[in-house]
């Protein structure tokens, strides 16, 4: 999955700026990036958690304590398996992320939001009770049923192809099937 194409849009805000003036940028954006004077970033924010805000003329930087927390992925690779997604959604819920920040060279560079990550999770890496997820992202889990007992197999990457990998016990048996 590459990860820009996660990325929502995003515009960059001072921290003097109060919540209704980070909210008049929304209508350029989904979420505003606080940066303070000095290039470094307070949080990323949404509508929903800047309506949340009752300071009118409070400054963003008196309200950082209440900003959610923040997961910076700095120097990022484009391409992400879809255990690296797996492993990343998992550290947003444990950390209650609502956004990841993407970060190159010490400046912001893009947005992704956890509701976009739960989307773009392979469905067959997920648990039977989750109903998100992507069902054009390829299979990661393979089962043989033609092997007793069936031969499971779980791939870091998708094949080159995008073909189903074919039974690596009995090579006979063809082409294993998406383990849902």
């Amino acid at each position: 999955m590459r990860l820009t194409e996660l990325v929502g849009s995003w515009v960059e805000v001072g921290d003097d700026v109060d919540p209704r003036e980070a909210l008049a940028k929304l209508e350029q954006a989904e979420h505003v990036v606080v940066t303070t004077a000095d290039g470094s970033t307070l949080g990323v924010l949404d509508e929903a958690e800047l309506t949340a805000f009752d300071a009118r003329d409070t400054a963003l930087a008196a309200l950082a304590q209440r900003f959610p927390p923040l997961l910076v992925l700095a120097d990022h690779p484009d391409e992400l398996s879809g255990d690296e997604l797996v492993d990343l959604a998992e550290l947003v819920g444990r950390i209650d992320a609502h956004h990841v920040l993407l970060v190159n060279e010490g400046r912001p560079a893009g947005v992704v939001s956890r509701a976009t990550i739960a989307t773009a999770l392979p469905l067959d890496l997920l648990a039977a009770d989750v109903r998100s997820g992507d069902p054009d992202v390829p299979a990661l889990g393979y089962v043989c049923t033609r092997c007793t007992p069936p031969y499971h197999l779980r791939l870091s990457t998708p094949t080159p192809d995008g073909r189903p990998p074919t039974c690596g016990r009995i090579a006979f048996h063809g082409e294993m099937e998406p383990d849902a």
